[in-house]
C-alpha cells in the first residue's frame, strides 16, 4: 500500500522535528509563510478548525535532506521526510519552541506572535504589545514556562501595577482569583494547541525519489501554495541536486554580499528567486515560456508520442539543463547584464515595475549571447533599451507565458546576426511607442495616485538617464546619485514632495485620489520638504526661487516637467498640462537609449 494513515499531536510533531527525526527533502522550497500566516493558523487550531493533512516519506538514513530551525538535532539523519506541511510545521516549530528558521531570503528569524488573556486574542507581535502590560509579547513563553501559575502572577502584578499608575480602581480585583484564573487560562491554550492532531499519511519507504516528486506536485497542483518553477524545482532535486544547490547560493549571493570577492554579485538593483532562475534556463535554454510544458519537457515527455516518458529523453534533457543553468550562472553574464539594467536608468530595484521584466530581458542578454554570438559592446545597448521599453509598457507583467514563447520562437527563426537581432527589438519597440503613444495614450495613462506605477518608475528612471537634478537643489544634487547613494541619516536624501502640498489641498477641498497623482509628485531634499510644509505654491517657490533669473528657473524646471509660472496654475489644470510634460520626458528617456 502506497500510503499508512497515522494522526499525530503537535507536541509528538514539535519534539520529532527538534530530535530531527523529522527533516524536510531538499525538494521542499524554503520557508516562504510571513507572520499573519503563522497568526491564522494557531487561531484556526485554538478554534478546532481543520489545517490540512501532513504527508510524509518513510526514508530512514537518507541523506539529501534538510532540517527545520537554526538548532541542533540528535538526528544525524531523518527517518521521515516532511513532503507536504512544511510551511504549517516550520510555523508551529518556530512558535512552540522559539527556535529560528531560515526564511526565502535566506536570513535568520523569530516569528513572535502576541496573546491578550483579556480578549482571548492571538495577533502578529508588534512594539505596542511589546509595552503594554495586557498582551504576552511572545506566545512562545508559553510553551517555554513551566511554572505557568509563576508566570501569570509576575504577569497580574505588572498589570495591577500598570492599573494603579493608570488611576484605574482595583478595588474590586482579587490578585489571588485573577493569578489563578490566568494561570488556567493558559495551561487551556497551551494545551489544545500542543494536543490538536493533525491528520498525517505517511508514503511508504518503497517509493522512489521521483514517484514522490510526482506526489508532492499532484498534491499541490489543485491548490495555491506552488507554482509551475516549484513542480521544475523537485525534478532538479532529484535528478540534479548540486543544480539545485547552485541555484539557492546564486539566488542568496544576490541578497547579501558573499566573503568570497569571486562569488560576491550583491547589488542594490537585482535580487532573484530559484523560480526567476527556473524561467530564464527554461526561457533561455528550451524556448519554452509555458512552465507547464517545461515541466513535462524535463520529466522526459516525448511530445511525439502524446507525451509517454522517456529515461532516454530525460537524461538528455537534463544533461542540457547542466548546460543551460551554467550560462545563467555565470558571474561574468550576470555582472554584464546587470550594468544593463543600471544603463537603462532604473538603479535601485525599488524602481523595478515587476521582477519579470528582468528575468526575460536576462533571457533575451543570453540568447543575444550564445545563440547569435553577439559581442558584449553590441548586445550592451540592445538590451539596455529593451529593459526600458519593457518596464515602460508593464510587457510581462501579467498573461505573459505565451507572449514570451511566441518571441522565443520568432527570435529561433531568425538569421543568427546582430542586425536581426537589433530590428526584432526595434519593430516590437517602434510598432508601440508611436508618437500617439507618447502624446496620448502614455499622458491618460498617467492619470494615476499609485507611486509604485510603471509609468512613474519610468519617468524617474528617464529623468534618471537625463541626469536630471534635484529640485531647488543646493548644490546640484543629481537624481541618479541620490538614488544610487543614499546619504546616512534618520531620512533619506531626496523625498517624494506634493507640489501642491497635501493640506493645502484638503483645506481646499481636494480628495485624496486627487491630491496624491503622480503629477503632483517631485523629488526634493529633505531639508527643502520640511521648509515647505503646507504652503501655497505660489509662496514657497517664489521664495525658493528669488535669486534666480527668469532663465535659470525656466532651466530647472523643464528636467522635472514644469512649465514657468506652474505655481499659480488652476491645480486640475497643472495636472493635465504636467502629464504631458512627464510623458515627453519618458520620451526623452527611451530616445536617449535609441540613439
Amino acid at each position: 500500500m502506497l500510503f499508512n494513515r497515522t494522526d499525530f499531536d503537535i507536541k509528538t510533531v514539535v519534539n520529532n522535528i527538534q530530535s530531527g527525526s523529522w527533516a524536510l527533502p531538499e525538494l521542499q522550497r524554503p520557508f516562504v509563510w510571513g507572520d499573519a500566516k503563522a497568526r491564522d493558523l494557531i487561531k484556526s487550531i485554538l478554534n478546532g478548525y481543520p489545517v490540512g493533512f501532513l504527508i510524509l516519506w518513510d526514508q530512514p538514513g537518507i541523506e539529501k535532506s534538510k532540517q527545520i530551525g537554526v538548532i541542533s538535532h540528535s538526528y544525524s539523519s531523518p527517518h521521515e521526510l516532511i513532503i507536504d506541511g512544511q510551511q504549517r510545521l516550520t510555523s508551529l516549530f518556530a512558535i512552540i519552541t522559539g527556535a529560528k528558521i531560515i526564511d526565502e531570503a535566506f536570513a535568520e528569524r523569530n516569528i513572535i506572535l502576541s496573546y491578550n488573556p483579556k480578549t482571548d486574542v492571538v495577533e502578529v507581535a508588534n512594539e505596542a504589545f511589546k509595552k503594554s502590560p495586557e498582551w504576552i509579547y511572545n506566545l512562545t513563553d508559553i510553551f517555554q514556562t513551566e511554572n505557568l501559575y509563576s508566570y501569570s502572577k509576575h504577569f497580574i502584578d505588572r498589570l495591577i501595577e500598570a492599573y494603579e499608575k493608570s488611576g484605574i480602581d482595583i478595588s474590586t480585583i482579587s490578585k489571588e482569583d485573577e493569578i489563578g484564573k490566568l494561570a488556567n487560562q493558559l495551561s487551556y491554550v497551551k494545551s489544545t494547541i500542543l494536543n490538536y492532531l493533525l491528520p498525517t499519511l505517511t508514503i511508504n519507504k518503497n517509493a522512489d525519489e521521483e514517484s514522490v516528486a510526482d506526489i508532492f506536485v499532484n498534491i499541490n497542483s489543485g491548490g495555491t501554495q506552488l507554482n509551475q518553477s516549484d513542480f521544475i524545482l523537485t525534478l532538479v532535486s532529484v535528478h540534479y541536486p548540486e543544480g539545485r544547490n547552485k541555484i539557492e547560493e546564486f539566488c542568496r549571493n544576490t541578497k547579501k554580499h558573499n566573503p568570497d570577492p569571486k562569488k560576491d554579485i550583491y547589488n542594490p538593483i537585482i535580487s532573484l528567486d530559484p523560480a526567476d532562475i527556473v524561467r530564464v534556463v527554461m526561457a533561455y535554454g528550451f524556448k519554452r515560456g509555458r512552465l507547464k510544458y517545461a515541466y513535462k519537457l524535463l520529466r522526459g515527455a516525448d511530445f511525439d508520442k502524446k507525451g509517454e516518458i522517456s529515461e532516454a529523453l530525460r537524461n538528455k534533457r537534463f544533461d542540457d539543463f547542466r548546460i543551460y543553468l551554467d550560462h545563467v550562472l555565470d558571474r561574468n553574464n550576470f555582472l554584464e547584464f546587470l550594468k544593463c539594467v543600471n544603463a537603462s536608468g532604473f538603479v535601485k530595484k525599488e524602481l523595478l515595475p515587476s521582477i519579470n521584466n528582468i528575468v526575460y530581458a536576462y533571457t533575451f542578454w543570453l540568447i543575444g549571447r550564445y545563440d547569435f554570438k553577439i559581442s558584449v559592446s553590441d548586445l550592451k545597448p540592445i538590451i539596455t533599451k529593451a529593459i526600458f521599453f519593457f518596464n515602460l509598457t508593464s510587457r510581462y507583467s501579467s498573461s505573459f507565458e505565451g507572449l514570451i514563447e511566441n518571441e522565443l520562437i520568432e527570435l529561433d527563426d531568425l538569421s543568427k546576426t546582430t542586425f536581426d537581432f537589433a530590428t526584432y527589438f526595434d519593430n516590437i519597440e517602434n510598432t508601440i511607442l508611436t508618437n500617439d503613444y507618447f502624446n496620448i495614450t502614455l499622458v491618460e495613462n498617467l492619470k494615476t495616485s499609485s507611486n509604485k506605477s510603471p509609468l512613474f518608475l519610468t519617468y524617474i528612471a528617464s529623468q534618471n538617464l537625463l541626469d536630471t537634478k534635484v529640485l531647488f537643489s543646493k548644490p546640484e544634487i543629481s537624481t541618479l546619485t541620490s538614488y544610487s547613494e543614499w546619504i546616512n541619516g534618520t531620512r533619506k536624501a531626496v523625498e517624494l514632495h506634493h507640489l501642491f502640498p497635501k493640506q493645502y489641498l484638503k483645506n481646499k477641498g481636494y480628495k485624496n485620489k486627487e491630491i496624491n497623482q503622480v503629477a503632483n509628485y517631485a523629488f526634493i531634499e529633505w531639508t527643502t520638504n520640511m521648509d515647505i510644509s503646507d504652503e501655497a505654491p505660489s509662496k514657497y517657490f517664489n521664495s525658493l526661487v528669488s535669486s534666480l533669473s527668469e532663465e535659470e528657473i525656466k532651466k530647472m524646471l523643464a528636467p522635472h516637467a514644469l512649465s514657468l509660472n506652474w505655481q499659480d496654475m488652476d491645480y486640475l489644470n497643472f495636472l493635465d498640462e504636467r502629464r504631458k510634460l512627464m510623458a515627453n520626458i519618458i520620451k526623452k528617456g527611451f530616445e536617449k537609449l535609441n540613439s
